[in-house]
């Protein structure tokens, strides 16, 4: 069995971590979206709060997640395979990463598409819009970095 080359454990772990973050968002996310949002006050009791400032906060918080995740792993990955990232990117590299890309743009296109087209048929809240956008991404870049790993192991 061979061992991992440093491109394809970031590429799984790009691949991880967007799945991780996505498991930990997305559901309470749609679960909200449709809903008044409230936060538990000093009181004790539940208040209405304003929906724009919930969902930047719990966005950001989202994003804030992902960008420490991806760091904190593609340095350990980039401090235990130090002396591969010195190797210059070879045609082999370009095709897996043209691949990958092709195939996950496909996806954000049709997904941004389907989504489209719901909108046309359904009247839908702006929260729910974006969130449903927002799945379409983490989608299409978790295709994009499974895809670069897959093709790698294959020896594309």
């Amino acid at each position: 069995m061979r061992t991992f080359s440093f491109r394809e454990l970031s590429a799984l772990v790009s691949a991880l971590v967007i799945a991780i973050v996505a498991w930990q968002y997305f559901p309470f996310a749609f679960a909200a979206a449709g809903h008044p949002v409230r936060e538990m006050g000093a009181d004790g009791n539940m208040h209405p709060l304003d929906a724009a400032f919930f969902w930047l906060r719990y966005a950001a918080f989202g994003v804030v997640f992902l960008v420490l995740l991806q760091a904190l792993f593609q340095g350990l990955l980039a401090i235990l395979w130090r002396h591969e990232l010195q190797e210059p990117r070879d045609e082999r590299d370009r095709v897996v990463a043209l691949k990958s890309r092709r195939y996950a743009y496909e996806v954000l296109a049709g997904g941004v598409l389907t989504v489209m087209g719901y909108l046309f048929f359904r009247q839908v809240p702006a929260l729910l819009i974006v969130q449903y956008l927002l799945l379409v991404l983490f989608a299409s870049e978790g295709i994009r970095y499974l895809l670069t790993f897959t093709l790698y192991r294959l020896s594309v």
